[in-house]
């Protein structure tokens, strides 16, 4: 089992060398900015674009760059996007040998899948990641990495893993296992999930929870039922907050709408269409809400 632990900001540096891997699609002009914060500084500043090379060499500039770490830098990236900038590590490894270990992490592919890029450096999907894995494989996506800190945006926190391979473990295989890759995909769930908590804060005040973590908490629990109905995205998943913030469970058997739930549950019927159904069906229930299923006509 992999232990993390997680503090509200990075602790001091040590000897060892401090780096980031820091996200081009959320950090405008990235290299721009690291040039010229560069030029301020009296440390040698060094970094890579990490798509150089593959076959998204033609957006590498919104890509991950692999950057030495700095305060200002740091300080600058959070500002622009707080907790979701990218990744700090420390490692006494060169550059070469740190972005040819983070080139495959990146390019990493599950079969079945190819050809997609995987986002380990947002730190939420290497979080993720990292807690489903076993420790010999733990060790292998760290590679030359001793300390690794992974902000987290659901609760403004930092996490933190740590090595114990007194050597550093090389990623033989770039690709996921399928519990590796389900990681990724619950990642980007609790993302939707997040995403959506402005959707209840806009419509159904009334629904939030004691504090933003609680609500999130309620909505991936929300996402979790209705993914037994099949595939969903964010617009269906929206579709669905909207039922249940109006009319409550809607899928269990103590819905006091069977009619509501009959429609969810009728697999002949795309599940597009039922969330749209049901969807309009509950803005009219709504009105006249139900104490109990023998209240109902």
């Amino acid at each position: 089992m992999i232990t993390f632990v997680s503090s509200t900001k990075l602790p001091t540096e040590t000897r060892l060398p401090r780096w980031m891997i820091l996200d081009g699609a959320l950090l405008p002009k990235l290299e721009y900015n690291i040039a010229t914060l560069g030029k301020e500084l009296t440390s040698h500043l060094e970094y890579r674009p990490l798509l150089l090379g593959s076959r998204w060499e033609k957006v590498s500039d919104l890509g991950p760059y692999l950057v030495t770490w700095s305060k200002e830098i740091e300080d600058w990236a959070h500002d622009t996007a707080p907790y979701r900038y990218g990744v700090i590590f420390e490692s006494d490894a060169s550059i070469g040998d740190l972005e040819t270990h983070w080139k495959k992490l990146i390019l990493c592919q599950h079969s079945g899948l190819e050809n997609n890029l995987a986002r380990l450096y947002d730190p939420i999907i290497f979080l993720y990641l990292l807690k489903s894995t076993q420790q010999t494989r733990f060790e292998s996506w760290m590679g030359p990495m001793t300390h690794l800190w992974l902000p987290n945006v659901f609760n403004q926190q930092y996490w933190q893993a740590e090595s114990t391979s007194a050597t550093p473990q090389v990623l033989k295989e770039a690709l996921f296992n399928d519990e590796e890759w389900q990681s990724v995909s619950d990642a980007s769930t609790a993302y939707t999930a997040w995403r959506l908590i402005e959707h209840i804060e806009a419509y159904f005040p009334d629904r939030l929870q004691a504090s933003k973590q609680q609500t999130h908490a309620f909505v991936l629990q929300q996402l979790a039922d209705l993914q037994q109905l099949g595939q969903v995205n964010e617009q269906l998943a929206t579709y669905y907050l909207n039922i249940v913030c109006r009319l409550g469970d809607v899928l269990g058997k103590s819905s006091l709408y069977p009619e509501v739930t009959a429609s969810l549950y009728d697999v002949k019927t795309p599940l597009e269409q039922r969330l749209k159904q049901a969807n309009q069906l509950s803005v009219s229930l709504a009105q006249n809400p139900r104490d109990s299923v023998e209240n109902y006509p």
